[in-house]
């Protein structure tokens, strides 16, 4: 399931996020010590409680920033629960068979 459109859940919504901090400083500094406020504000839009969300901003110093993808331990394989997690608890469930350990993967529809 995506998130509706023109929220901060989405690219668009996110475009308009960033573009106006280009722009406002006050809107930027919100963004950076409260974003649910920020947001809230300048948007009327009311983001999840349990969402945790970090705006930051790049240094001069800095040509790029990069945030790295969570770390993935692949000594283990995913559990269901993990998969249902990472995929929301939506897509399409298959039986991944022939490597000698049957498995359930679910992919997103």
């Amino acid at each position: 399931m995506n998130p509706p459109q023109g929220t901060p859940h989405d690219n668009s919504g996110l475009t308009l996020v960033t573009a106006r901090a280009a722009v406002d400083r006050h809107f930027r500094r919100q963004l950076l010590q409260d974003p649910h406020h920020a947001i809230r504000t300048a948007f009327g839009i009311e983001l999840p409680q349990g969402l945790r969300l970090k705006f930051v901003e790049k240094g001069q110093d800095i040509d790029m920033l990069v945030v790295l993808p969570d770390l993935v331990d692949d000594a283990e394989p995913l559990s269901l629960d993990e998969l249902d997690a990472v995929l929301g608890g939506t897509g399409r469930v298959v039986l991944v068979c022939g490597t000698g350990q049957e498995r359930r993967v679910r992919f997103p529809v």
